[in-house]
C-alpha cells in the first residue's frame, strides 16, 4: 500500500509540512511517516462517536508500535521506520498514552495539562529531534508541549481547565535547544507568534520567520 505522506501532512499539519521542508532531503521521508501517525492519533478522537472507540482506534495504534505488522497507508510505513530504528519506539507509545487523554470529556487540572502536552505533544517533537540526531530530549519535549498548548488552546479551549495555560505555555517555548535551526523545533517559531493572539490566521510573515530562523538562527 503506497501513499504520499508528504501530501497528507500537507493538508493535515500545513506549519510542520512546510518546516519538513527545511530538513536534509534524506530525513523527510521519516519526519512526515511521525507527522502522519500524529495525525492519525489525533483523528482517533475526532472520528469516533464515542470515547471507547477512540481508545479502541489508539490501541489498535499501539499495537503496530509494539511491533504488529498491519496493513495500512500509514501503519505500513511505520512499521518499517521502527523496525530500522529511525524512529523511537518509547517516544511513539508516549505520544499514544497522551493521545488517550483526549478520549476524556476535558481536563480536570493545571497538572491533567501539562501530562497531556508534554506526552502527546511534547513526544512528537522528540521524536522528530531525533530523526535529525538531536539529543537533548528533554528540552524537545518542553518545546514540543509548548507548541501543543498553542494548538489545542486556539482549537479545543471549550476542552481545557482553568489555570494560566498561556503562561505555561510561554515557559515551555522559551525552553533552549540545542540547535534551534533544526526543522524539528521550528514549529516553536509559529506558536510563538499564535501565542500573542489565539485568534489570528496564518500569514506570509510567519513563513518567512521561520526560513529567518533556519537560515540565521534569529
Amino acid at each position: 500500500m503506497i501513499i504520499d505522506l508528504a501530501a497528507l501532512v500537507r493538508k493535515s499539519d500545513p506549519d510542520r509540512y512546510f518546516c519538513t521542508l527545511l530538513a536534509p532531503e534524506q530525513q523527510q521521508g521519516t519526519l512526515f511517516t511521525l507527522y502522519a501517525f500524529d495525525h492519525e492519533l489525533a483523528r482517533a478522537r475526532m472520528v469516533a462517536s464515542q470515547p471507547l472507540l477512540a481508545l479502541i482506534r489508539l490501541q489498535w495504534w499501539r499495537e503496530v508500535v509494539e511491533g504488529a505488522e498491519k496493513r495500512h497507508e500509514v501503519a505500513t510505513p511505520l512499521f518499517q521506520a521502527l523496525a530500522e530504528g529511525r524512529l523511537d519506539r518509547a517516544l511513539c507509545l508516549r505520544m499514544i498514552e497522551g493521545r488517550e487523554m483526549e478520549a476524556e470529556e476535558s481536563l480536570p487540572d493545571l497538572a491533567a495539562f501539562e501530562l497531556y502536552c508534554l506526552a502527546a505533544h511534547g513526544s512528537t517533537m522528540a521524536a522528530a529531534g531525533m530523526v535529525l540526531g538531536a539529543q537533548d530530549t528533554e528540552a524537545l519535549q518542553r518545546l514540543g508541549a509548548g507548541c501543543g498548548a498553542v494548538w489545542i488552546m486556539r482549537r479545543r479551549p471549550a476542552w481545557l481547565p482553568e489555570g494560566d495555560l498561556a503562561g505555561l505555555a510561554r515557559q515551555w517555548l522559551a525552553t533552549k535547544v540545542s540547535d534551534r535551526r533544526s526543522a524539528a523545533v521550528l514549529p516553536g517559531v509559529l506558536a510563538a507568534r499564535d501565542l500573542r493572539n489565539l485568534k489570528r490566521p496564518r500569514l506570509v510573515w510567519d513563513q518567512l520567520a521561520v526560513l529567518a530562523r533556519a537560515k540565521l538562527g534569529i
